[in-house]
């Protein structure tokens, strides 16, 4: 990503045809890398037996289920106020030039249970590759921000008003969330869980977190048949 974005600002300051002949070039780069992980993410889905909670190993797994919260530790997402376990917004602005650009993003998780008809287990979140579906909301500057969204940016002194004072004509966010209830295939790591003694469970799943390792960790709202599919 960092190699991407220097090619980029190198395209802004070489010549029009140096400078177009980079951008291909960053945007080739980006299209390979792109494709490389999704044929490499289908070839282990593919490769990787879903597994039933009540008999995960540990090492790389696949399961599907539904999202409980982990002892009523439950966030809200801001713009749609629903209950959820995860959600990140990203923030565009619609400068006096109409064009939407890239403003701020956000993301909050917490530690949730997968459930499915066997058992359940700990999933911590954190580092994985959530695919979810985006829903929009537009501001205009005259409308009362959401809560989350308003602290976020007064906490950071950030202000979405052009250079010259004028607010920008409309603001977007765009809302992803992992919500309660929701069916999501995982496939992570299990590992040891670090909130449990060791020898104090008699079930094999309450001893296991699924987690961020070495391997892949993503989590997506289709089934593992959708996602080979799709891939």
């Amino acid at each position: 990503i960092i190699i991407f974005f220097g090619l980029i600002f190198l395209a802004m300051i070489f010549g029009t045809v140096v400078g177009k002949a980079i951008l291909f070039f960053s945007v080739a780069i980006l299209c390979f890398a792109s494709a490389f992980f999704l044929f490499t993410l289908k070839k282990k889905i593919e490769d990787t037996p879903l597994s039933k909670i009540r008999s995960l190993a540990m090492g790389l797994i696949e399961i599907y289920g539904e999202v409980i919260p982990n002892k009523n530790q439950i966030l809200q997402a801001p713009c749609s106020q629903k209950d959820c376990v995860y959600y990140k917004w990203e923030i565009e602005v619609r400068d006096i030039e109409e064009r939407w650009i890239p403003f701020a993003t956000f993301s909050e998780e917490d530690l949730f249970f997968l459930k499915d008809n066997t058992g359940f287990v700990l999933i911590d979140p954190k580092g994985a590759t959530i695919e979810l579906k985006a829903e929009t909301f537009m501001f205009n500057p005259k409308d009362a921000l959401p809560q989350g969204i308003e602290t976020f940016l007064q906490e950071r002194n950030v202000s979405y008003k052009s250079p010259s004072g004028e607010e920008h004509i409309e603001l977007r966010v765009n809302e992803y969330a992992l919500f309660l209830q929701q069916k999501v295939y995982i496939m992570g790591t299990a590992g040891d869980n670090p909130f449990v003694a060791e020898g104090t469970e008699t079930k094999n799943e309450s001893d296991i977190m699924i987690q961020k390792a070495k391997n892949f960790f993503y989590i997506s709202p289709h089934t593992e048949k959708e996602l080979v599919s799709k891939l």
